[in-house]
């Protein structure tokens, strides 16, 4: 039973790579049929896919197989194992990884096939495919709305940007006051200088 998140932010979706399948395989639900993993296989015209007996082999890009996707997300508080509803479809978590001190990066897959497509009719590198570009318009997680400002947190608002005017006010009169002492300064050096030429002249 998935339990409820405190906050998460979306990363952009992908397909799950050999050395994660071979992992974590036996917390993946198995589906009836092979389905694409990220990994390019040997020469330009392969790539490896997964079969439901724990197994992996490569075939060749333009074949038709079963898209099963993986989703990362931070800082997910689900346990290894737990299934969450996203997209319309179930998701098992895999993995919790440390990414920063406060971070933890999480990765999902899909327990369903989600469609059956070719991995690519030009290249074998997911980067540069259709099926990238076709998964993060597919698996786009909205933002999380902010949250709406209390009265309190209105009025601290509003007093931060007093105090902000207050000391922008202080630093704008100390400037202008350390331009008109230069000004002076200058005045008072170019009139010595005419005093000075005046007596050179006489």
């Amino acid at each position: 039973m998935a339990r409820k998140k405190r906050h998460f932010d979306p990363e952009e979706p992908s397909l799950m790579t050999i050395q994660d399948y071979t992992v974590y395989r036996k917390l993946i639900k198995p589906v009836d049929g092979p389905w694409w993993l990220r990994d390019a296989g040997y020469g330009d015209n392969y790539n490896y896919v997964a079969f439901p007996n724990g197994t992996y082999a490569g075939r060749k890009r333009d074949d038709n197989y079963y898209i099963r996707p993986v989703l990362y997300i931070l800082f997910d508080t689900n346990n290894v194992g737990d299934v969450i509803d996203l997209h319309g479809h179930k998701w098992t978590k895999l993995r919790d990884r440390r990414v920063a001190r406060y971070t933890n990066r999480s990765m999902f897959v899909c327990d369903e096939i989600i469609d059956t497509r070719e991995f690519s009719n030009k290249t074998n590198i997911y980067e540069d495919t259709d099926i990238k570009e076709y998964l993060c318009k597919l698996l786009k997680l909205p933002k999380p709305k902010p949250a709406e400002l209390t009265e309190a947190d209105k009025k601290k608002l509003r007093d931060e940007e007093l105090k902000a005017k207050r000391k922008q006010m202080k630093i704008d009169n100390k400037l202008a006051k350390k331009r008109a002492k230069e000004e002076r300064q200058l005045q008072k050096a170019a009139e010595k200088e005419a005093k000075r030429r005046e007596k050179l002249d006489d």
